[in-house]
C-alpha cells in the first residue's frame, strides 16, 4: 500500500504522454479526457498517501514531475496546436504568427516555476498561492470540448491569434501570482 501513491502518480504521468500522442495526432478532445484522467489521479494519490500515511520524498519529486509534464507541458502543447489549427483562418504578419504560436509555451514554462515555487514555499501549506497547476490546465484542456460542441459560434473568436496570446499571458501570470487561494 505504501507504493500505491507513487504508482497513481506514475499513472498520472503515463495519461500526460498519452495526452502528447493525441495532440500529435490532432485528437484535441481525446487528449483532454487523457488530462482529465490524470487530474483525478493527482488528486487520488495525495488523497491515498494521507490516508496510509505513505509520504515520501521520492513521492514529492515524482508527483512534481509527473505534474510538469501533464500539467505544464501538455497545456502549452494544447495551446499550440489551436493556436496553429486557427492561424489558417486570419491574416496577420507571418513572423508576428510565428511568436504568438510559440508564445503559447509562456503556460509550460510559468507551470515549471508554479510547481518549483511551491514545493520551496512553505507558506503554502493550508492555502495556494497562484492557480494550481492542475486547475490551471483543465480550464485550458475545455477548449477542444469548447470548439467541438459550440453552437454559440465562440471559435472565431477562440481561434484567434490575439485572444490565444492574451489568455496564454493571463493563465501564466495566475500560475505565479500572489494571490491566495483554499487548498
Amino acid at each position: 500500500m505504501r507504493q500505491l501513491p507513487n504508482l497513481m502518480t506514475l499513472a498520472n504521468l503515463f495519461c500526460g504522454c498519452l495526452a502528447i500522442v493525441s495532440i500529435f495526432n490532432g485528437e484535441l478532445t481525446t487528449a483532454s479526457m487523457f488530462i482529465f484522467i490524470a487530474a483525478l489521479l493527482d488528486f487520488g494519490d495525495g488523497f491515498v498517501a494521507r490516508k496510509f500515511n505513505a509520504y515520501s520524498e521520492l513521492g514529492k519529486q515524482l508527483d512534481s514531475l509527473a505534474d510538469m509534464v501533464s500539467f505544464g507541458l501538455v497545456p502549452g502543447l494544447m495551446l499550440y496546436a489551436i493556436f496553429v489549427m486557427g492561424s489558417t483562418k486570419f491574416d496577420f504578419d507571418p513572423t508576428m504568427m510565428i511568436m504568438g504560436q510559440y508564445f503559447m509555451f509562456m503556460v509550460t514554462i510559468f507551470s515549471c516555476l508554479r510547481l518549483a515555487l511551491f514545493n520551496i514555499d512553505t507558506r503554502q501549506s493550508s492555502y495556494f498561492i497562484g492557480v494550481p497547476t492542475p486547475a490551471n490546465t483543465l480550464m485550458i484542456i475545455s477548449i477542444p470540448f469548447i470548439l467541438a460542441e459550440d453552437t454559440w459560434g465562440l471559435s472565431q473568436y477562440i481561434y484567434h491569434p490575439l485572444f490565444l496570446v492574451v489568455f496564454a499571458g493571463i493563465s501564466s501570470y495566475l500560475l505565479v501570482a500572489e494571490i491566495p487561494l483554499l487548498a
